[in-house]
């Protein structure tokens, strides 16, 4: 398990750059590892965004070439 503190709803969506009902659908939707704590509560493991966000990396074509 994970050192790092969670972060909340709005520092992820800071982070990330995207509006909060954004980052709310992605978590309905399942795209985005989250963490489901009692009372609703959804928080993120930062270390496991940022795996998310490398494995969906993008890289143009012609770019290195």
């Amino acid at each position: 398990m994970s050192t790092t503190p969670l972060l909340t709803i709005d520092q992820m969506a800071l982070k990330l750059g995207v509006s909060k009902i954004t980052l709310y659908r992605w978590v309905g939707q399942g795209k985005i590892p989250y963490a489901k704590l009692p009372g609703r509560l959804v928080r993120f493991d930062e270390n496991e965004v940022t795996r998310w966000l490398n494995e969906r990396k993008v890289t143009p074509k012609g770019v290195g070439q």
